[in-house]
């Protein structure tokens, strides 16, 4: 860590913010006394201020100003030059050691791939010194961005890693995760793509795909009652908006709720998807800006205004050949009576009905805190 604190004549000197041209100033917590190896402490004094007289000391009466003192503030200016510049540099050595701090963190973390050797990741942390300072930077300086390398660090090694990992991406999200994730991830691949490709979740069977939806039939309110893939599909209060606003085009605003302890944080977003004109059943969600992901649906089965049945798989930068399948109902609950139709449509898929995963849709609201609840509750007090 590096200290903001000096010493003024064996004493503590504390930087303070200033209101004087919105500058910093350090005061020596012993003011009559002068400050000795501060060098914050002795700028100020010697630019801004004079020592104060000591009790009982005749004030000296203010000398007139001379023709040859009239340069005397180009003199100050000259004279404070080599701290600010000194300033300057010590600030620019704090970011670049704050980079460096952020880059060795990051190399702890498996990040979105599979595990690598030590080579990878010493050319990762090369990688971000060398194109992603200011990312690093600003990730080190932000609560939520080093609470998610935090979090990271803690799915190393894991039997779980991938979905712990995508845990923490849902869990932190802000601008400064989003630019670090663009510069590492996207724009200078410092991180290894994880390729899956189509081994966990490959395309398919075409005479599995349900070949007479009808994309109209989805617009309104949807929920997802059942998924299959823990990472992405198995979350509470799936409630879904779709729209089609024009033919062969859907608009989709997904909602979702990610536990946090007792609690959960609600995250949203919105997806554009185009019907393939030559199957009805494949809708494609291409040419995304955040990490370049694209998503392909495949509807397996549907009934007008009942449900349908969603297969995909995808790619982002980070990975590649993610996927799941989730049921979409009108309804909230999944609706027992269709499970024989589910079960035979995730059949012809090459999937098990039995590794799917009911949700829960009640939407409640959050919990109190448990300083309100004592106060709803008084008999919880003790004397």
């Amino acid at each position: 860590m590096i200290s903001t604190r000096g010493s003024c004549s064996g004493r503590p000197c504390a930087l303070q913010s200033a209101s004087h041209h919105g500058r910093q100033q350090c005061k020596a917590t012993t003011p009559s006394r002068r400050a000795v190896g501060c060098p914050l402490c002795v700028q100020r004094r010697h630019t801004f201020g004079r020592p104060s007289p000591a009790l009982g000391m005749p004030l000296r009466t203010p000398a007139k100003v001379s023709a040859s003192s009239q340069h005397q503030p180009q003199t100050v200016r000259q004279h404070r030059q080599p701290y600010t510049e000194t300033i300057k540099a010590s600030f620019q050595s704090v970011q670049s050691k704050a980079a460096s701090v952020a880059a060795a963190l990051l190399l702890s973390v498996a990040m979105l791939t599979a595990p690598a050797g030590a080579a990878d990741f010493a050319a990762t942390g090369i990688c971000l010194l060398g194109n992603c300072k200011g990312a690093l930077a600003g990730c080190l300086a932000d609560g939520t961005c080093l609470e998610n390398l935090a979090c990271l660090q803690r799915c190393n090694g894991r039997p779980d890693e991938a979905g712990c990992q995508a845990r923490c991406a849902d869990l932190y999200k802000n601008e400064a995760v989003d630019k670090f994730n663009t510069c590492a991830v996207s724009v200078n691949k410092c991180v290894p793509q994880r390729d899956d490709g189509d081994r966990a979740y490959p395309v398919p069977p075409e005479e599995s795909l349900d070949k007479e939806f009808d994309l109209n039939m989805v617009t309104g309110t949807w929920f997802i009652t059942a998924g299959l893939n823990p990472i992405f599909d198995d979350f509470d209060c799936q409630e879904h908006f779709f729209s089609v606003p024009e033919p062969g085009k859907l608009y989709v605003r997904i909602n979702w709720r990610v536990p946090k302890g007792n609690d959960f944080v609600e995250r949203n977003t919105v997806q554009t998807f185009e019907q393939r004109p030559d199957n009805p059943a494949i809708l494609l969600n291409h040419d995304n800006d955040f990490l370049n992901y694209e998503d392909d649906w495949y509807i397996l089965s549907s009934r007008p205004d009942e449900y349908y049945v969603v297969y995909y798989k995808g790619n982002n930068d980070a990975w590649k050949g993610y996927g799941g399948a989730t049921v979409y109902t009108r309804d909230r609950q999944l609706p027992e009576k269709y499970i024989p139709e589910f079960r035979e449509a995730v059949a012809r898929a090459g999937l098990n009905w039995d590794d799917f995963q009911a949700t829960d849709n009640s939407c409640r609201p959050h919990p109190f805190p448990n300083n309100l609840e004592a106060s709803a509750n008084p008999g919880t007090f003790t004397d």
